[in-house]
């Protein structure tokens, strides 16, 4: 198949990768005979190269005009799970302002199985706020889409709206319900000035002479709802801000009262800091397990590759097991409107008052994140941790 180059291209030798020899170059109007799709090296967020179709050279996908078409009987199921993973988030993130104009009632997107079938394969899932008529579907919906040479399924599926998970209207005996251990474990309560949720982890930063401090974290729709719910919402926080939160102890007389430290809420965040003391610890087991290790980003892949089964303790509603349906853009949450961005969409493991509740993989044991969301019903969002280890050096 021949397509047509754009832009200033190498022809590369040997590998796909712009590591790899290049002889000579492709300009724009030039046509190549292209012959496989294969993945490589990343550049500009694109993974995807073509081999000539002699099999002698490698050229970066978006060096071409054509976008929308199959060569041969190129599948995604081709690609090892983790560069599926890849293609398809590479995908969402293209075709999503094209599907904002052109279906009805659309929401977001995600990657996940086709009909959230253990069986089935990896696909893009459409999802939309209200089914509409097939025919009033966008083609580039209708069972599959043709992306850079590969056959992607795709999938529609309704979503219903989803609201944070903090609990507001708690009685005097909810309130008393949260006396718990000393030293607490994840997964009891924790209040700030006027909601209620859940303590999500203990995880550590260093400080400026490097040594590691320990704090609890929650959620910042929990902890500093007053700055959240502002005129003008305040979507970072310091110590300097005095948010107060506290927990219960185990005889109930003593009411433990803390700072919250930093804080932020954006579409990669929300989560509180509270900074521990030595009399005043956080047990990170959920039920045996010890938590000790987390989903990096470069592992999230992993829990869409076969049905995996998380775990959660949340305040309300203790413990919880569910599969993992996809992993997805969230709708608008309020009272902000905020977009968060890849988040872990598992069968509902929670309630109002779980926000913050840990969510470990079954089988490791390790930390994929914690509650933010749900619609009450059906699905529970869950914020990864690597954000936190990414972008605000908390470890665990």
């Amino acid at each position: 198949m021949k397509l047509t180059v754009i832009k200033a291209l190498n022809e590369r030798i040997g590998k796909a990768a712009v590591s790899a020899f290049s002889a000579r170059s492709k300009s724009p109007g030039d046509l190549v005979d292209i012959g496989d799709v294969v993945f490589g090296e990343e550049i500009n967020g694109n993974s995807l190269w073509y081999q000539s179709a002699n099999g002698l050279y490698y050229y970066w996908s978006g060096g071409f005009k054509e976008t929308n078409f199959q060569l041969g009987s190129r599948l995604l199921s081709d690609f090892t799970g983790q560069q599926q993973f890849t293609i398809l988030t590479q995908l969402k993130e293209i075709v999503t302002p094209a599907l904002k104009n052109e279906v009805a009632y659309f929401s977001t997107c995600g990657i996940g199985r086709k009909n959230y079938g253990d069986q089935q394969p990896l696909c893009l899932i459409v999802y939309v706020s209200k089914k509409a008529d097939p025919s009033a579907l966008s083609e580039m919906v209708v069972g599959n889409i043709l992306y850079r040479g590969i056959r992607i399924l795709s999938d529609v599926t309704e979503l219903r709206p989803v609201s944070h998970h903090d609990y507001t209207q708690y009685s005097d005996a909810f309130m008393n319900s949260l006396q718990g251990d000393n030293p607490p474990r994840i997964g009891e309560g924790i209040k700030g000035s006027k909601e209620l949720g859940t303590i999500s982890i203990r995880a550590f930063k260093d400080n400026a002479l490097g040594q590691a401090e320990a704090y609890t974290l929650s959620c910042y729709h929990v902890l500093c709802s007053d700055l959240l719910n502002a005129p003008t919402a305040v979507l970072t926080c310091s110590s300097a801000d005095n948010q107060q939160s506290w927990f219960a102890v185990s005889n109930g007389s003593t009411q433990k009262l803390f700072p919250v430290t930093e804080g932020a809420y954006s579409n990669q965040l929300d989560y509180a800091a509270v900074k521990l003391n030595t009399e005043f610890d956080i047990q990170n087991k959920l039920e045996a397990v010890l938590v000790s290790d987390f989903f990096h980003f470069d592992e999230m892949h992993l829990l869409t590759d076969t049905p995996t089964l998380v775990k959660t303790i949340g305040k309300t509603s203790f413990l919880q097991t569910g599969k993992v349906l996809s992993i997805l853009d969230s709708p608008a949450i309020p009272p902000v409107g905020q977009v968060f961005s890849n988040v872990v969409c598992c069968e509902k493991i929670s309630m109002p008052g779980d926000s913050g509740a840990p969510v470990i993989e079954v089988n490791s044991g390790k930390l994929v994140g914690f509650v933010i969301a749900g619609d009450g019903q059906t699905v529970s969002y869950v914020i990864p941790f690597y954000n936190l280890f990414t972008f605000k050096n908390f470890y665990l």
